[in-house]
């Protein structure tokens, strides 16, 4: 009986002991090596493994590559197949390990040494090292690689060098000090070296959507699993090799797969997700979204003022089509688009209560800044331009704009005696910005600005403002730049391929784009937050004044999931609901 009683107690303490242990054991378990692996611990909510989860995205990505990802769905899917040094965290509003597990800062902030974790490894079987991050990196800045991850790999236009120090360890070098390294390290993805160097001799196919699915590597969540164009879907699964686990050991993701169904049409979104055949949704309708919120059985996630917003801009691109050595605006509208008179006569007649009246009840706050009010330090004070008919006439008159109403249909005719007309580039199926442009025609031809909406498909919408810069001017929703004021580097750097008034702008618009490079330089090297917080308002005063990006409306927006899928995390800063999609898990399941 006593051996018994000895061995019961010898158990129980070892049941005791099984919760800190079980990550351990795990680890050893599922290596199969005496490597140790340095898994990072999540602290969600403990899951379990679920199948399916079911979504839709409005058309195919561009790119699978997340280096060169600057549309919204491409973002979306690439960010899946890929991990960031730092991870940012927008719940908290900080800055969690990633890839890297953590970093040391020498020499006054000029040099870093970034301790990579060990032994983990990409969905091919290969071990993460900082070959890969070195290969990177040093494809980001080739010249001829656009990439909006560039202008954060520099400062005052001098890139950072990166050196291999040993398997995991990578120094990183700056010419300047940086005493705000995290937000740059949370923009960095990694992809494998092996895969780089294969596609080093045709870069256009590095990640692309027709290359072979085992070509893309994933070290992230998720992997592709199939891309189909006949079957309209996008189908991703568990990356086995992914590297994070819950706080009792459990391999994430819970959820073995991701379907995104391709469909075509925002407001078609919306009618798949009350129709149940998708279990999660962003960017429902506002009366759509109160109907929801009373249907058992659905969670319907509102943030109001949200990191994005409604974008208005004009084609100031000064550089020639490098195949027809043609300049891409012609050159009598690049006069107006360049000229910030112009711009802000367009801006007097934007009529923003309206819009706000019509899209949102009157509920929104329609400030002209480019972020969300609700990032109180850097908010500062915005000017809000109430519309006003006559004096946006009489600007354009003191400005050399002349209106003729002879003819009954009034024409405004510029200073160099052409009528004014612009083509507006929308996106085909969006509810949002097909009213708002609806509104803008009326309003702007009411004054003899000849404005015509062009509804065209979502592919090549972004097609137009990221590769054939084909259009007048644009408007459209902005989801996730405006998440924080140090993630607006690749918008608001003069010579990132998503400066989109003026992408690789190698031609600057106007001096004040060089002041705000430089303003953009300073959230990383000033060692005072005061400083950086009084830089970002510079960048915003200037932006009020020039009107290179001018801000419409920043909405409500709204998410949505059924109440089976847990772990949804959403506040005003994330624009991605599946941000931390490798959490999500499904009760029942």
């Amino acid at each position: 009986m006593k051996k018994n009683f000895i061995f019961f107690m010898l158990i129980f303490s070892l049941l005791l002991l099984a919760g800190c242990k079980k990550v351990d054991s795990y680890i050893e378990k599922f290596t199969k090596t005496k490597v140790k692996v340095e898994y990072k611990i999540s602290n969600c909510e403990v899951g379990y493994e679920s199948d399916v989860l079911n979504s839709a995205v409005e058309y195919f990505p561009l790119t699978l590559n997340p280096l060169k990802a600057m549309d919204p769905v491409s973002k979306k899917i690439a960010s899946k197949l890929t991990f960031t040094l730092l991870l940012y965290n927008p719940i908290t509003d900080t800055y969690e390990s990633g890839l890297l597990k953590d970093f040391t800062t020498l020499e006054g902030n000029k040099e870093f040494t970034l301790n990579l974790r060990r032994n983990i490894k990409f969905s091919n079987g290969e071990i993460f090292t900082s070959d890969d991050l070195l290969a990177t990196v040093d494809l980001i800045m080739k010249s001829d690689f656009d990439s909006p991850i560039k202008p954060y790999l520099m400062v005052n236009g001098t890139p950072f060098i990166f050196t291999k120090i040993d398997k995991f360890n990578v120094k990183l070098i700056s010419k300047y000090p940086i005493f705000n390294i995290k937000p740059i390290l949370s923009r960095i993805p990694v992809l494998p070296a092996s895969i780089i160097n294969k596609y080093s001799n045709n870069l256009d196919k590095l990640y692309a959507v027709d290359s072979p699915i085992e070509d893309i590597v994933s070290i992230g969540p998720y992997k592709v699993l199939e891309f189909s164009k006949a079957k309209k879907q996008i189908i991703l699964g568990k990356n086995e090799n992914f590297w994070i686990l819950d706080r009792v050991g459990n391999s994430l993701p819970y959820i073995q797969k991701i379907v995104f169904n391709v469909i075509g049409q925002v407001p078609d979104l919306t009618s798949l997700f009350k129709r149940g055949e998708i279990d999660i949704v962003e960017n429902i309708l506002p009366e759509d979204a109160k109907r929801l919120e009373e249907v058992k059985g659905i969670n319907i996630y509102e943030e109001k003022n949200s990191a994005g917003g409604w974008f208005l801009w004009f084609n100031c691109n000064k550089n020639l089509d490098p195949e027809t050595k043609e300049a891409y605006v012609p050159s009598y509208k690049l006069s107006w688009f360049c000229d910030k008179n112009f711009r802000n006569g367009v801006n007097m007649l934007i009529n923003r209560d309206v819009i706000n009246n019509t899209i949102f009840s009157g509920t929104e706050e329609t400030y002209e800044n480019l972020i969300s009010s609700l990032n109180v330090d850097f908010f500062g004070t915005a000017i809000f331009t109430k519309y006003n008919r006559q004096s946006a006439i009489n600007y354009f008159y003191s400005n050399g704009y002349k209106l003729d109403r002879s003819k009954g249909t009034p024409i405004m005719f510029s200073p160099d005696k052409n009528p004014v007309a612009i083509n507006l580039l929308v996106r085909a199926g969006s509810y949002f910005d097909e009213t708002i442009a609806s509104l803008f025609e009326g309003d702007f031809s009411d004054v003899g600005l000849k404005t015509v909406m062009l509804q065209v498909p979502f592919d090549l919408f972004y097609s137009k403002i990221f590769s054939t810069y084909n259009y007048d001017a644009v408007l459209t929703y902005i989801p996730d730049e405006a998440v924080s004021p140090y993630f607006m580097k690749s918008l608001l750097y003069s010579s990132s391929p998503y400066h989109l008034w003026a992408p690789k702008n190698n031609k600057l618009t106007s001096k004040s784009e060089k002041k705000i490079d430089s303003l953009c330089d300073l959230l990383y090297t000033s060692a005072d937050y005061r400083k950086q917080v009084e830089a970002f308002g510079q960048i915003c005063k200037i932006m009020q004044e020039e009107k290179f990006f001018i801000p419409v409306i920043r909405g409500t927006y709204f998410y949505g999931a059924k109440g089976k899928v847990k772990n949804v995390k959403v506040n005003f800063r994330t624009p991605d609901i599946f941000w931390n999609c490798y959490e999500f898990y499904i009760v029942g399941e």
